[in-house]
């Protein structure tokens, strides 16, 4: 009798998986080695909000800070929205000057 032919008659999956360990774990642990071999995927379906904000940072940024997003693409809409009597002031000086001092113009 042939030793490795007897062990594998008696040991058919010990032995397959000997002879295919990478076959073997895969039929062993599926989704393990699904994550092993597809793990930017395995990521994403762990982790959707975390890898879509990997992937869409800007979005995700404008979603989680919007007020801040939208005063990085309007600065001075922002500006005046958040300071408008200063605003005001900056584009119409005069009559600003006229309205905080009545007597004096």
């Amino acid at each position: 009798m042939h030793p490795v032919t007897a062990y594998v008659i008696m040991h058919p999956i010990t032995a397959y998986a000997i002879m295919n360990p990478i076959t073997a774990y895969a039929v062993m642990g599926p989704i393990t080695a699904d994550a092993e071999m597809n793990a930017i995927t395995a990521y994403a379906v762990m982790r959707p909000i975390t890898a879509y904000a990997i992937m869409h940072l800007i979005t995700a940024y404008v979603i989680m800070h919007p007020i801040t997003a939208y005063a990085i693409m309007h600065p001075i809409t922002a500006y005046v929205i958040m300071h408008p009597i200063t605003a005001y002031a900056t584009m119409h000086p005069n009559t600003a000057y006229a309205i905080l001092y009545p007597v004096t113009t």
